[in-house]
């Protein structure tokens, strides 16, 4: 059986004048994983055609006849079979006979609506400035919760490049300059596991697990001979400072992340919301290696 590709499921969905409950999968093809995960983020359940209602077949049929079969006559003035893919008009004339001898109004052919809305399921012809996409073709507005959180996931990604930026400048310190690459990496993973909507894959952070993470970051006095709860102070340095920084705005993240995945009391999400809580305590754990003077500055040959 020939497999359903994405393009193709999703060129069909788009080409309709609404969006469409059921799409009916037509005999001898089949969906594939692509073209299901696209339909489920679309909301659009799926069947086999031998299961569609017969007066909806019937409905249908005619539709597929006018959009592939009745097109602009030929400079002959002889309708053209296949022609431009469902374009009607003629400029002239109400009706024109197609190779199967069908008869047809001619109509303006329906502007094309290339977008829906996430939550309302609202058609839009083209995307309105306020509004930005979620998933595919659906829209949300910008200030929907999901897209709050993606941005300070971007705002944390920039200040780990800008961090890195300052220390490269200052003492170039390559060690720490490598530790910040881990986290810069746990902040795309953590964006493209909720974008794709697939699990979070990065299992360590700094080369510790969750569990090696948690117990020392609460005890820097035991890991790294720093005493807990220091105030940051200018005094400490502009690398410390950035990191105390960054540090902030993944705890930002993870406020925001439980905000746009909660379900009453519970986190659909909850793989984002312990990786951004582990990922704050790797940063405090820099913090204190910092501290600690386990981040030199390079010898000179």
């Amino acid at each position: 059986m020939k497999l359903i590709s994405l393009e193709e499921i999703r060129a069909t969905i788009e080409s309709e004048t609404t969006r469409p409950d059921i799409y009916y999968v037509p005999e001898g093809r089949l969906l594939s994983p692509a073209a299901k995960d696209y339909l489920n983020t679309m909301c659009i359940r799926f069947d086999n055609e031998s299961r569609r209602p017969k007066n909806e077949q019937r409905a249908e049929s005619t539709r597929y006849l006018n959009q592939n079969y009745i097109s602009r006559s030929n400079t002959a003035g002889q309708p053209v079979v296949g022609g431009n893919r469902g374009d009607l008009t003629t400029g002239s004339g109400v009706t024109t006979d197609n190779a199967f001898g069908v008869t047809a109004a001619r109509t303006e052919a329906p502007a094309k609506l290339r977008f829906y809305g996430y939550r309302t399921h609202t058609p839009y012809g083209q995307k309105p400035e306020a509004m930005t996409h979620i998933e595919g073709n659906k829209l949300v507005m910008k200030d929907d919760p999901v897209i709050q959180y993606r941005g300070k996931l971007d705002t944390a990604q920039a200040q780990v490049v800008f961090v890195q930026s300052l220390i490269a400048a200052g003492d170039g310190c390559p060690h720490l300059l490598s530790d910040l690459d881990d986290i810069l990496a746990t902040l795309r993973d953590l964006m493209r596991a909720e974008v794709l909507n697939e699990p979070v894959s990065k299992t360590t952070i700094l080369g510790l697990t969750h569990e090696e993470l948690r117990a020392q970051s609460h005890d820097p006095e035991q890991y790294f001979g720093v005493p807990p709860m220091q105030l940051p102070s200018y005094e400490m340095g502009t690398a410390f400072a950035g990191l105390n920084l960054l540090r902030t705005t993944i705890r930002e993240a993870e406020v925001l992340a439980v905000h746009a995945f909660k379900q009453g009391t519970s986190v659909k999400r909850n793989d984002l919301v312990e990786q951004l809580n582990r990922l704050s305590s790797a940063v405090h754990i820099l913090m204190c290696r910092y501290r600690a003077g386990r981040y030199t500055k390079p010898q000179n040959s």
